[in-house]
């Protein structure tokens, strides 16, 4: 079976990191974009008892022009992404009255827009 190129946002914790540890398990090439890319290596060092080779980990903010850099970086690296996760989001909790506008617009930013403009950026070379 052939290696595939994984690229997963947010997988420091949780769902992502196991995603990412499976995905290195099956003998995939993962990378992986973080907001400190100081944190994942060792979070998989620590499950897999080294860091994986097939490993790589990007520093990438949530805007849409650091999106289309870290995608055009793995292209460029490997030729191309197989799978996309979307794992990047978080949770706003809040009575609707309560919340900040500012803190609703900077959750949309992540969870809805930047999960769009990931998905627009690595869609057209799959």
């Amino acid at each position: 079976m052939e290696q595939k190129v994984w690229l997963v946002t947010d997988a420091s914790k949780e769902i992502g990191l196991q995603i990412v540890l499976e995905a290195l398990k099956a003998g995939n090439i993962v990378v992986e974009t973080l907001r400190d890319d100081k944190k994942f290596p060792q979070a998989v060092a620590t499950e897999l008892g080294e860091t994986s080779k097939n490993l790589g980990a990007v520093e990438m903010a949530f805007d849409e022009t650091s999106l289309n850099t870290t995608v055009a970086q793995v292209i460029a690296k490997y030729g191309r992404i197989d799978v996309l996760v979307n794992n990047a989001g978080y949770t706003l909790l809040g009575a609707v009255e309560e919340v900040e506008l500012t803190d609703v617009k900077k959750n949309f930013d992540v969870n809805f827009f930047g999960l769009l403009s990931m998905t627009q950026a690595v869609l057209p070379q799959m």
